[in-house]
Order: C-alpha cells, then sequence, then structure tokens
C-alpha cells in the first residue's frame, strides 16, 4: 500500500504542481504538491484540510528555527505551523538537513575528487545552512559569507555583523521578507558582486543566487541543495560552470539534479519507518539510522556542454639546471651558480604555464595539465631534508588545487620530489600518480630499441645488469625489462630482494636466465643495458662509465643521475637515459615542456594526462605501491589512447635520433681499434656522497657555524670602529 506526503510550498514558482510516484527505500510514496501563493494563512488552512488524511505533510522551505553557525533562534513567522495538525505530523527538515547537507558534500566529493579542494567558497547565505557550510569548509581555503549583505535591511545598523548578534532580529521578520527577493541598496549589491566575482564556489540558495542582478557566474561552481524550475538554466545563462545538488534525486533518472527540499526527504523517512514504530517518537537518531539506509549519490552536472569533456590535472615540474633559473630570474645571473641554486630551492613554488587540447583516440574527454614548477633543480632537492621537500611540494598541490586539478604527477628528475608527493597523497583531496609506471614502460622500450642499435656485443642476444634492484622502481623496471632479454645479472647489497626478485622473475619470463653477484667489475664490462638504482638507503650509486661496453645503454633510474654531462662527454658511445618521452595523437597548445615539440611529452605527464582523459582520479602507481601490473595497465591505456613511445630524455634534454646513430657509429669504431681494454678498472661502483645542504650543515656544526658568526661580528665591529666617522668639532 503507498503512502503519500503533501508538500507546502509557499512560493508559487519553486515547483511543479502535478502529483509524482517515487520509490523510496522500497515504498512507493505519492508527493503531492501545495502551493500556497506566499500566504501563512493559506498554509495554515491546507494543514487543518491535509490533518488525518495524508501519511505526513513536509513544509518546503518553511523552517521553524533559524540556524547561522552554532547559533539558533525560533523563526516566529513559522515556528507555529508544526503544531498545527493533531493526527498528521507535520516536518520542516530541521532533522536532517544538516546531516544530509554533509553526507552529500563528502559523496561529490569522491564522485569528482578535488571539486571542493583548496576553493574560495561564498555561503549565499550560510542562514540555515550549517551542515553545507561546515562541511564545505573542510576542503576549503577560504569560506565567507553573504549573509549581512543580503539581510542588512533588516537588521539594526548598530548591531555587530560580525557576532552574528541579529540573529534574533531575524526571527521576528515575516517569511516573504527573509526568504522573498533581497530588498538591497546600491552599495549592498556592489560587495556582493565583489564577493562572487571573488569566490570559486557559490553555495546556498540557488533561487536567492539568481535573483542578485547582473551578477557574473562565468567559471563558478553552484552547490545547492535542491533546484527550482528554471533556475539551472538561469545559471547557465550567466555562465555558471557547474550545478551540483547534494540532497538525494527522489525521480526515477540518477542523472537529474535534485528537486526536493529537507521537508520533504524527511517526511519520506518519517512514513518509511517500521510499521511499529510511532512517528511522534521519531527522534533525529531515528532520522539518522534511516538515513543511512538510503542509497543515493549527490548529481553533479556541467551546465555549459563544452566544458563537461574537459578534466585537468596538474604537474609539477622544476628546473633542470641552473641556467633555467636565471633565464626565469635575469637578475640571478650575476650571483654565483652554487649561490642560485642553493637559494632557489627555498622558493615557493610558482605556476609556469597550462598545455591545453590534449585528446585521445576514441575518447570524448580531453585534458588540460596545469604546470606547476618549484624553485631548485633535481640536484639540489636531492640534497635538501625530506621535511622541506614534502612542504614545497604540498604547496604546489595546493596551487594545483586552487585551479580545479583533480589528478597531480610530478616531473620524474627527482626521486626526492616523487616521493614527497607520495608522502602528501593524504593530505590533499586529490589523486595523486607519481608517472613512474609509463615511466618505467617508456625507458624499457626505449632502451631496448637504442641497444639493439649501438652494442658491439648483441650476435647473443642483450646481456642486462641491474644494480641495486632492492630501489623499487628499478626492481619493477627489472621484471618489465626481463621479457625481453635471455640473460640478466643482479647486482646489490641485499640477499633477500636479490632472491626473492629472480624467483619472480623466473616465474615470470621462464625464457629469462637470472643470476645474482657481488662483483659489479667481471659484469658490466659485457652488459648492453645496466639498470642503475638507489640503494636501501636511498644512497645513489657513483658509476663508472670506463667499465661499460662499447655502445652500452644506461638507464639511470637512482634520479637525478649520478653521471655528469662531463663524464658522458668522455664516453661518446654510451646512452644515458633518464626518462622517456611520448608522441601525442596530435599536438596540444599552450606552453612547452623541456623545449619539446608540441606532439612530445615527458613520460609522467603523459601518464597524468591519461588517467585524466580516462577520468580516473584516484592514487595510481605511487612508488611504495607500484607493482608490474599497473605498468602493464597505463602500457594498454597507452596503446588504447594512441600514446606512443618517441624518445628519451638525459640530463633534462631530448636526445635525438641523429645522435643515436652517431653513437652506435662510434661504439663500432671504439671497437675495432680496441681503445677500451677487457680488464678492470680501479672500481666499478661506489657511493655517491651526499652533497649537504646549508641547513644540514648548520645543524651538523652548529658550534662551528656560531663561532663563524662571532668572529664575524667581532671582524665587523673592528672595521667599523676605524672607518667610524669623525665627530665635527666645531
Amino acid at each position: 500500500m503507498s503512502k503519500k506526503v503533501s508538500i507546502l510550498h509557499f512560493f508559487d514558482d519553486n515547483h511543479v504542481s502535478e502529483p509524482e510516484i517515487i520509490s523510496f527505500l522500497g515504498n512507493a510514496i505519492e508527493l503531492e504538491h501545495i502551493i500556497c501563493n506566499q500566504s501563512v494563512e493559506q498554509v495554515e488552512k491546507a494543514i487543518d484540510d491535509l490533518d488525518g488524511k495524508t501519511d505526513a505533510i513536509a513544509l518546503s522551505n518553511m523552517p521553524a528555527n533559524l540556524r547561522l553557525g552554532n547559533r539558533s533562534t525560533r523563526f516566529k513567522a513559522t515556528a507555529h505551523l508544526a503544531g498545527k495538525a493533531t493526527k498528521t505530523f507535520v516536518y520542516d527538515g530541521s532533522k536532517t538537513s544538516s546531516a544530509i547537507g554533509r553526507w552529500g558534500v563528502r559523496l561529490s566529493h569522491d564522485l569528482e575528487p578535488g571539486i571542493w579542494s583548496n576553493k574560495r567558497v561564498l555561503m549565499f547565505p550560510a542562514l540555515n545552512h550549517f551542515g553545507l557550510a561546515e562541511s564545505l569548509g573542510n576542503y576549503a581555503s577560504k569560506t565567507e559569507s553573504a549573509d549581512h549583505l543580503l539581510y542588512a535591511n533588516l537588521i539594526s545598523a548598530t548591531n555587530d555583523s560580525s557576532s552574528k548578534a541579529w540573529l534574533n532580529e531575524l526571527g521576528e521578520c515575516s517569511i516573504q521578507a527573509l526568504f522573498g527577493n533581497p530588498d538591497l541598496s546600491a552599495d549592498a549589491l556592489n560587495q556582493l558582486h565583489k564577493l562572487i566575482d571573488w569566490a570559486d564556489i557559490i553555495a546556498g540558495d540557488i533561487t536567492l543566487i539568481n535573483q542578485i542582478p547582473d551578477a557574473n557566474l562565468a567559471e563558478k561552481t553552484i552547490v545547492t541543495p535542491a533546484v527550482t524550475k528554471n533556475s539551472v538554466s538561469q545559471c547557465r545563462k550567466k555562465g555558471a560552470k557547474i550545478v551540483a545538488t547534494i540532497y538525494p534525486n527522489l525521480s526515477h533518472d540518477n542523472k537529474k539534479l535534485a528537486q526536493h527540499s529537507a521537508a520533504v526527504i524527511e517526511a519520506c523517512l518519517a512514513v518509511s519507518a517500521p510499521a511499529d514504530v510511532d512517528q511522534n517518537q521519531l527522534t533525529e537518531n531515528d532520522f539518522l539510522n534511516l538515513l543511512a539506509e538510503l542509497e543515493w549519490q549527490p548529481t553533479i552536472t556541467y551546465v555549459q556542454p563544452e566544458q563537461s569533456a574537459v578534466n585537468r590535472f596538474g604537474y609539477i615540474t622544476q628546473p633542470n639546471t641552473v641556467g633555467e633559473i636565471r633565464q626565469r630570474m635575469p637578475a640571478a645571473r650575476f650571483l654565483p651558480k652554487a649561490f642560485i641554486d642553493r637559494t632557489a630551492v627555498h622558493i615557493p613554488p610558482i605556476f609556469k604555464g597550462r598545455i591545453t587540447d590534449i585528446h585521445a583516440v576514441g575518447k570524448k574527454h580531453t585534458a588540460i595539465g596545469e604546470v606547476i614548477s618549484l624553485g631548485g633543480t633535481p640536484e639540489e632537492f636531492t640534497a635538501q631534508e625530506a621535511e622541506l621537500v614534502e612542504r614545497r611540494v604540498l604547496q604546489a598541490a595546493r596551487l594545483a588545487e586552487q585551479l580545479e586539478s583533480r589528478l597531480i604527477a610530478s616531473d620524474t628528475a627527482s626521486r626526492e620530489i616523487s616521493d614527497a608527493l607520495s608522502a602528501i597523497a593524504s593530505k590533499i583531496d586529490v589523486g595523486v600518480t607519481s608517472g613512474q609506471a609509463l615511466n618505467i614502460w617508456g625507458v624499457v622500450e626505449q632502451a631496448v630499441h637504442i641497444a639493439q642499435k649501438t652494442s658491439v656485443e648483441i650476435e647473443d642476444g642483450l646481456q642486462v645488469t641491474i644494480i641495486n634492484p632492492g630501489d623499487p622502481i628499478v626492481a619493477i623496471a627489472a621484471e618489465v625489462l626481463a621479457k625481453h632479454v635471455t640473460d640478466m645479472t643482479l647486482i646489490g647489497g641485499e640477499p633477500d630482494l636479490l632472491i626473492e626478485l629472480k624467483r619472480r622473475i623466473e616465474d615470470i619470463h621462464l625464457k629469462t636466465k637470472v643470476a645474482i653477484t657481488t662483483d659489479a667489475n667481471q659484469i658490466i664490462g659485457h652488459s648492453d643495458i645496466v639498470l642503475l638504482g638507489r640503494t636501501m638507503a636511498q644512497k645513489r650509486v657513483k658509476f663508472n662509465l670506463e667499465t661499460c661496453l662499447p655502445g652500452a645503454v644506461i638507464c639511470d633510474l637512482s634520479q637525478p643521475s649520478v653521471i655528469t654531462h662531463e663524464e658522458l662527454e668522455q664516453r661518446p658511445d654510451i646512452t644515458l637515459i633518464e626518462s622517456a618521452v611520448f608522441k601525442l595523437p596530435q599536438s596540444a597548445s599552450g606552453d612547452r615542456l623541456n623545449q619539446l615539440p608540441p606532439e612530445l611529452v615527458p613520460a609522467a605527464f603523459a601518464e597524468a594526462s591519461l588517467l585524466a582523459i580516462d577520468s580516473k582520479f584516484s592514487n595510481f602507481g605511487l612508488a611504495e605501491s607500484l607493482t608490474s601490473k599497473q605498468v602493464y595497465e597505463i602500457q594498454d591505456l597507452a596503446y588504447e589512447f594512441g600514446y606512443e613511445s618517441a624518445g628519451i630524455l638525459a640530463h633534462g634534454q631530448l636526445v635525438p635520433d641523429a645522435v643515436i646513430e652517431q653513437r652506435a657509429e662510434t661504439a663500432r669504431q671504439i671497437s675495432e681499434a680496441a681503445q677500451i681494454s677487457d680488464q678492470d678498472s680501479d672500481y666499478a661502483l661506489e657511493i655517491q656522497p651526499d652533497r649537504p645542504s646549508v641547513r644540514r650543515f648548520a645543524r651538523e656544526h652548529g658550534s662551528l657555524v656560531v663561532a663563524g658568526f662571532g668572529a664575524a661580528a667581532v671582524f665587523a665591529g673592528i672595521l667599523g670602529w676605524l672607518f667610524r666617522s669623525r665627530r665635527n668639532k666645531d
């Protein structure tokens, strides 16, 4: 047997009057709409007429109490209505509105991570939207309220608006004055326009928002409990980008925006309660328990069609060299290199540019990359404490959130940056990707391709050496590389990890033979490909190129590379790979990365764009949880979307194909002339000492630093005394 809920609407333009039949918690409920033509007397008469003839009465947008923050007061215009019926219970939504508001905001964030994060929120109004305001405030960078302007004509000018002392005065107002068309002075209207321009999100009553004349809603997100007739089209005309309703949609069409108030939902919950429960005994806790059984999602609609298929992601990068810093800051060209590098790392991140029109084959969605640049080079960030690196990366992530990024990635040039991004993943409200999964695939593909061109001992198949496979990035790269080779040697100081990786590779790739050794000198001189990583203690290994086979390919995934530009010039036959680049299906627009052509992007950027286009905004491929399965997953996505592995980066620069061909020729010449002997050099590997940061030096040598400052102060005092100005004795 169906239930019936009668809904009384004070304003006649908010809802259609036709009855509805909905399914709610397994019950069929008829919703009857009654328009009361802005008359409290008609509301009272309707309650008298419906008493005992319907299962529940909902007072839509006629609250018995007014609440602003933690304060509340009785609303005299409507407070008596709830007790007017004697047989049928009357609901105004006060017991559920805050809970539904909080829940809807959280579910919206789950649907589209980052939609609220680090945004400027304007409550319009905050009055009676306590749950909505409080929940949005947990995500927002700043929250403001327009109440003091919207209700300026209703409160005494002597009251302090910041203390909300005028709430009691609002309780004395009529419902038309409080919830009707606001009476705004020219000054209040001007201030409202400034607040609207400031805000990223406008939350509250959509009808009230649309009543503000000449309001510019361009690029704004409108958050409202429910929409009313024609309100969405009005927001669209004013330029709003998104309209989100955070109340349950009671319609059978799940894609529709919610259209019913908290009072209606509360009444439906009451009539859906078990038969043995007396409505008179229902408490707020009972409503919450009933609400927990409701399966629903808020509705987020992109009201501008051209923007509905665009997903944004943030990309954190950094200058590769001090020269790039000098280009960005011309005044720095007069300063020493070491001073620039060690100072720039402390500069807060900045917005560097935007890359747009990133397309994929067969997908309607496109992506926009918001590029955020850190101050220092990868080498300098390697020398810094983890705390400082995490702080800078968190600042960059917050900036990306403000630019409406739903996913954040980082350049793989610095392992410290990638690790910091993983570490702050729990502190931000959007997804994070390390970029390592696609980079591993691209590096492996390019390494095999280049080694087949340049190596001079490839007749028996590619010989591969993995150095420090305890490094999780290198271990995954070794697994992926194993399918291309038949012989692989693992070198490292953690025997248990070496044995585990050997077993894992041989179980998956039956044709690959894996050996373990601790003597790098005998192996590296016969390796076509060398994968180089960090030790378990996160130490980088200094690599001696003199031990390498002519034409060898060194994949240095220690990030940044320990092989310097000068060392590489001494071996013009060897190819260094730090990361890979990918070719997009069509050229993107906007700024360039690493001075690459428009159709090429670094692997980490490509990975983020693939995930954004596919609307995958959860964490992916973080260093501590990266698996070979994720590498193959992103590889399949790249194939599907038309991305191609198209080159390599060394020291932050693209290595042209012509250079690869020249190295192959040089390798053959060296091999023929026997310029490199087979005998071992003094060493193949040694631990690369960390370059100390200024902060670390000060902490470890505090006494020396204090003494130095003291000596400098004494010296300055002596100089000041010697060159002091003489007094004018005249």
